[in-house]
This record gives structure tokens, C-alpha cells and sequence, in this order.
């Protein structure tokens, strides 16, 4: 089974504890040659009706614009550098309150947003 296989896989109680354990070597993926010249790009290790699972890429300094992720859950692991998060939930459209904000890293915790509290 994949690796993105065995993430989808895991009930989402222990999906966090199964992300934790990853880290940038065990993927066996050189980095230079996935990340674009500027903005953002994706490999996708899995995607079924029920769940994606995949990886992103940028360069210092780049960053994915604002966005939605409606009824779902998202769990995120920074496995290589360092990315600023911060979520939002809506206040009074067209109005956002910010609800979380941190820096992670490969030594941080994997970051959770849930449907209507991020």
C-alpha cells in the first residue's frame, strides 16, 4: 500500500499520530527538482471520492493565496523549511475573524483546520 494509501486509510483520530511520524528522507524525493520557480505546485499521493493526500511545494518567501476548504478537514505536516499558517472563519461575510496562526516546521505539531472553527 502507498504511503498516501495508508494516510487516507487511517481514521481521522489517528491520522494526526501517523503524520508525525513522517519526515522529508522517508519519502525518497529530491527537493530541488519539485519545487517551481516561483509560486506553488503539488504531487498528489492519493485521491479517492472520500480523501486527498498530498504533498506541496514552495520556495522561500512564496505563498499559497487565501482560501476554502468547506466541510472538510485539513491536516497539514511541514516535513522540510519552515511555513507561516494562519486560518480565518467567517465572522459576518464578507468579513473573516483570523482564529489561529503559527510557524511550523518539521519539530511542529501537525496543524489541524476543522470545518466551521478554522
Amino acid at each position: 500500500m502507498s504511503l498516501g494509501a495508508e494516510l487516507a486509510a487511517s481514521p481521522p483520530a489517528a491520522l494526526a499520530g501517523a503524520m508525525a511520524g513522517l519526515r522529508w528522507r522517508d519519502l525518497g524525493l529530491d527537493l530541488a527538482s519539485r519545487l517551481p520557480p516561483h509560486g506553488w505546485s503539488t504531487l498528489k499521493l492519493h485521491v479517492d471520492d472520500d480523501c486527498e493526500v498530498g504533498l506541496f511545494f514552495l520556495r522561500r518567501g512564496e505563498h499559497i493565496p487565501l482560501h476554502d476548504h468547506p466541510g472538510l478537514h485539513v491536516w497539514m505536516r511541514v516535513l522540510t523549511g519552515e511555513l507561516d499558517v494562519t486560518s480565518y472563519t467567517w465572522a459576518d461575510p464578507p468579513y473573516a475573524r483570523r482564529t489561529g496562526a503559527a510557524r511550523l516546521g518539521p519539530d511542529a505539531p501537525v496543524w489541524l483546520v476543522e470545518p466551521r472553527r478554522d
